[in-house]
């Protein structure tokens, strides 16, 4: 709050006064002496700061009549040779200029020191409006003083939005070092200012700048945009191989999440997905209909979901499908039947297993007659998890 209104006390006394000295520059008194002071003054007089006589008589044509200067016939007063003054603007505008400019170098130069930075003398507004320009670009003073501020919640209002805007460049795939890092970490002290850029770039064509709009806006939204469910089923892709694919580690994890959270708005697009060419994206779209409980998708999600109890060389993969298939209820029961005689051990193990604790919801594993084979490390009992547990160390 301090600094804030030092910075604006130095930016309307500095815009005071440099027009002000350019003027008193411009209008130099010029001319004969023909000016009266008037009545001498005493030592200080605050007029005096603002007027450069406190009678300002025109004498011109005016003689001495012999006594040693002019008599004012204004005032009385006596102006010699050294007292009339010159003619011209009567208003001391170069003091003036001169007192309101240490007044603003003073209330900048105190920004300054508390913060550490001649930046730190800077409103906010202007400081933003900079970081959009070449002087304000990444790893400059400026830039960083920006997002100093920005960390530190002291950016709102008019000032967040516009900087988002900005940073919204700098997520995009190009060849500046550690811009996006920078930028991602100020977008998430700019919310909920932020939330309109960041709506604009879920449908950007940049991977990089879309993935990581997505990344903040699942986290931060209370509610999604039809936009980013979009991203989200995009984001169930392998996208190990993409640019930036360092920004977008666990966004698959992240998107199913918020997709069987908010199933009854993705459904459709979650359901279209398991046509998908890509292989993660097919796989995950069908655990996601499966823990969502999506009874009309099992004709399509059982087929994916079996196919990955068999046992493969593919890391991970039933741990997910089995709990996948147990939330979809006892009416994937007659879905599951045909693969109880697999020759595939492991299938046929998980699906008779399934299938008796569909049939017997009070049954724990080590109860049922048909064992589960073990298909994870981490536990006896996978079936039991949540999409985030299965999703743990998943490739």
């Amino acid at each position: 709050m301090i600094d804030d209104v030092l910075g604006w006390t130095m930016t309307a006394l500095a815009t005071v006064a440099l027009p002000l000295a350019l003027w008193s520059i411009y209008t130099l008194p010029a001319g004969p002496y023909r000016r009266c002071r008037g009545e001498r003054r005493r030592w200080f007089h605050f007029s005096g700061l603002f007027l450069r006589g406190n009678c300002w008589h025109d004498l011109s044509g005016l003689h001495s009549d012999g006594e040693e200067g002019i008599r004012c016939p204004e005032c009385g007063a006596l102006a010699n040779q050294r007292h009339p003054i010159r003619d011209g603007r009567r208003f001391r505008s170069g003091i003036m200029s001169l007192l309101i400019g240490l007044l603003a170098m003073t209330a900048g130069g105190t920004a300054w020191q508390r913060g550490s930075s001649w930046c730190g003398a800077i409103p906010t507004l202007p400081l933003v409006l900079l970081s959009g320009t070449a002087v304000g670009e990444h790893d400059t003073t400026i830039r960083d003083e920006v997002l100093e501020r920005a960390k530190n919640g002291r950016i709102s209002g008019y000032s967040a939005c516009y900087l988002a805007e900005e940073l919204m460049n700098d997520l995009r795939d190009d060849d500046v070092r550690w811009n996006a890092t920078a930028a991602l970490d100020s977008l998430w002290s700019l919310w909920p200012e932020a939330r309109p850029a960041l709506e604009a770039a879920l449908v950007s064509d940049d991977i990089q700048k879309r993935g990581i709009a997505a990344r903040i806006m699942r986290r931060k939204a209370a509610k999604p945009s039809q936009a980013l469910l979009e991203a989200c089923v995009e984001d169930l892709k392998d996208d190990r191989e993409g640019p930036g694919y360092w920004f977008r580690q666990g966004n698959a994890q992240d998107s199913g999440h918020c997709l069987i959270k908010w199933y009854h708005h993705a459904g459709s697009m979650v359901r279209d997905a398991m046509a998908s060419n890509d292989m993660q994206q097919r796989i995950l779209s069908a655990a996601v209909c499966g823990f969502s409980g999506d009874r009309d998708a099992m004709e399509e999600a059982v087929p994916i979901l079996t196919n990955m109890l068999r046992d493969n060389e593919t890391y991970g993969d039933a741990k997910i499908a089995a709990p996948a298939l147990y939330n979809f209820g006892p009416d994937v029961i007659p879905h599951l039947r045909p693969y109880t005689l697999s020759k595939d051990p492991q299938l046929g193990g998980v699906v008779r297993h399934l299938i008796e604790r569909l049939e017997n919801p009070g049954r724990t594993v080590h109860e049922c007659t048909n064992r589960l084979p073990r298909i994870t490390s981490l536990s006896h009992d996978p079936i039991s998890w949540n999409f985030e547990r299965c999703m743990e160390n998943y490739w």
